[in-house]
């Protein structure tokens, strides 16, 4: 009667770990961790953990608990501004296309970049360039209407064999835009070859200069070499008391001249009239 009672607390035994062993197989080895956290929002430092619980041949979390594995809750930020973007890019030598990048993680109050990535803005690699020659410059000047003096320029980038310029920036072979004018009075007279018996076309207005065609001046001197009369006589021009009489110019490498302090078209404003 001993043995046959020994036997059936064996076989009750038995049972008993083959049910637990069924259990732990259903649900898989080792129980997933729940906790209070909050499923989204913002995460909070008051939290309870707990395995969860083998139930139906599935791991169960107790009430009000969720699986931490299904936690989605951002932690508040102590770091200044918006992350920063962090790249697996090389960070000098060639650069490369096949590259991951992600926002930094807030540690403390600095942003850090996981493991294996850079600061973009740390990245000083270049592009292998497949575009001959030399890159033409770029401007963000305006294509049209007035120009502007606050411009920047930078030479184009590469892209698939050819040169691109970076958004808001074009080439200067582009650019029609014309610079506003500053000069002052209506347009002096300019004289073809310098001869004042010659033709005449209007100087046109250079930032705040006025300036001649090529072949034109703003100077011009009457030729002689004809041996024709001249064309007036020479006034005094000052500074100081005047002659209130005139002389003749004369015939100087091939042009009418005047002696100095005389000129032609009358008096000077430099002249001063006795009382």
């Amino acid at each position: 009667m001993r043995w046959a009672g020994l036997a059936f607390v064996l076989a009750l035994g038995g049972c008993t770990d083959r049910a637990t062993t069924d259990s732990e197989w259903s649900c898989g080895e080792a129980a997933p961790t729940c906790s209070t956290q909050e499923l989204s929002g913002e995460c909070v430092d008051a939290v309870d953990e707990t395995p969860a619980d083998c139930g139906d041949e599935a791991w169960v979390c107790p009430d009000g608990y969720h699986f931490a594995s299904e936690v989605a809750c951002t932690w508040p930020s102590t770091c200044e501004g918006t992350a920063p973007s962090c790249t697996t890019q090389e960070l000098l030598g060639e650069c490369v296309d096949a590259v991951d990048e992600e926002r930094a993680d807030c540690v403390g109050e600095t942003w850090v970049c996981p493991p294996g990535y850079h600061a973009s803005s740390e990245v000083m690699c270049e592009w292998p360039s497949d575009c001959a020659g030399t890159p033409p410059t770029c401007t963000d000047q305006s294509t049209s209407g007035d120009c502007s003096d606050a411009i920047e320029e930078q030479p184009a980038e590469c892209v698939v064999g050819e040169y691109v310029c970076p958004a808001g920036y074009h080439f200067l072979d582009e650019i029609h835009c014309e610079w506003p004018t500053y000069c002052d009075g209506d347009a002096p007279v300019c004289f073809e070859a310098g001869d004042c018996g010659g033709a005449t076309q209007p100087a046109t207005c250079d930032l705040d200069t006025w300036s001649c065609a090529p072949g034109f001046t703003l100077d011009c001197a009457w030729t002689c070499d004809g041996g024709g009369p001249a064309p007036d006589e020479c006034w005094d021009q000052g500074p100081g008391e005047c002659s209130d009489t005139t002389q003749p110019p004369s015939c100087t490498d091939g042009a009418w001249q005047c002696p100095p302090g005389w000129d032609f078209g009358g008096y000077g404003d430099g002249c001063e009239w006795p009382p």
